[in-house]
């Protein structure tokens, strides 16, 4: 899923909730770089020791956006369009998808 304004405890629901449910693992995709001071709790809350290797956090920087350029076959018509959640969401859906 892709997120940011997320408080930590609704985080923290969503993931014990999903995990609770039989989701094998979760996918992050923070909406920001792992920097941004605004999502500092709510990215401790995912990066957590408790959750294993069932949350796989990513954030939107520079890295993502070279694999997805590399490998994303809708990166050639969503680039211009990086400034749009939908777009960024599209986007990492598809990056999910590659790693499922």
């Amino acid at each position: 899923t892709t997120l940011l304004g997320i408080p930590a405890g609704e985080l923290e629901t969503f993931l014990l909730w999903h995990l609770l449910v039989g989701f094998e693992s979760v996918l992050l995709y923070f909406d920001c770089a792992a920097d941004c001071v605004e999502e500092q709790e709510t990215i401790a809350v995912a990066q957590q020791p408790k959750w294993g290797s069932r949350v796989i956090v990513t954030f939107s920087d520079e890295t993502l956006r070279e694999q997805q350029r590399r490998v994303n076959g809708r990166w050639r018509t969503l680039q211009t369009f990086l400034d749009q959640v939908p777009a960024r969401q599209e986007l990492n859906v598809e990056s999910a998808l590659q790693l499922a």
